[in-house]
């Protein structure tokens, strides 16, 4: 697991709310610690609802190591989505990690994708109690004001401590498989797109799709991509 490329970065490595780093136990999505605990599966179809304006900038993105959170079965209606949905993009692409549930990750103002591990879990209370000491002992050497001295102590040293314990991880993750909600969170990176649906009734859609040379697969009537 290699933080390197987080230490030359911003001042404060992109977060649009620091207060919220150092008091809530997040871990960086590293590829490296996911191929370790065999989470990493190239060629992974998954699916990402979205609106039609933002399908440019996925276009944009194919082929990079930018994070997207998708889902492989399930109900897009019931995913927990910022604003109504226009289109599904159909994407082939390496599977960083997946769980039955959402795995509560968010992108910072860097685009960076961070989990955060949730303490209604067993398994994540124990792993929440040793990232909390992490940033408790580094709070005591250095003053949190100092906002990029901190940071990368902190990265260093979380570093240190998932190699050290990756295996505490992978029991939260596991553990994650035992509440399905009838959907599934997949991040996918190196994605490319294989098609779009529409979710709209109307022309917009398809001419979009032309104009960016993205094939276009037809309306789509319900949000269950298992009738695929």
């Amino acid at each position: 697991m290699n933080f390197k490329k987080y230490l030359n970065e911003s001042p404060v490595f992109g977060f649009t709310n620091y207060d919220e780093l150092i008091n809530s136990e997040m871990i960086p999505l590293s590829e490296p610690l996911m191929k370790r605990l065999g989470y990493y599966f190239e060629d992974t179809v998954a699916y990402h609802a979205t609106q039609l304006k933002s399908l440019p900038g996925l276009v944009k993105s194919q082929n990079t190591r930018k994070h997207l959170s998708c889902f492989t079965k399930g109900d897009y209606r019931i995913t927990s989505l910022p604003s109504k949905p226009e289109i599904i993009v159909s994407l082939k692409g390496d599977e960083v990690i997946s769980a039955p549930d959402d795995i509560y990750s968010f992108v910072d103002s860097s685009k960076r994708r961070w989990i955060l591990i949730k303490q209604d879990h067993p398994k994540g209370k124990k792993l929440r109690f040793m990232i909390k000491g992490i940033v408790d002992t580094i709070k005591q050497e250095i003053d949190p004001e100092n906002k990029r001295k901190f940071l990368k102590a902190y990265l260093v040293r979380l570093e240190q401590f998932l190699n050290q314990n990756y295996k505490m991880l992978n029991d939260y993750l596991q553990e994650l498989k035992k509440y399905n909600k009838g959907y599934n969170e997949v991040i996918l990176t190196r994605w490319e797109i294989q098609g779009v649906y529409s979710l709209k009734k109307d022309l917009e859609v398809q001419g979009v799709c032309q104009k960016l040379n993205v094939p276009y697969y037809g309306h789509l009537d319900s949000g269950d991509i298992s009738k695929l």
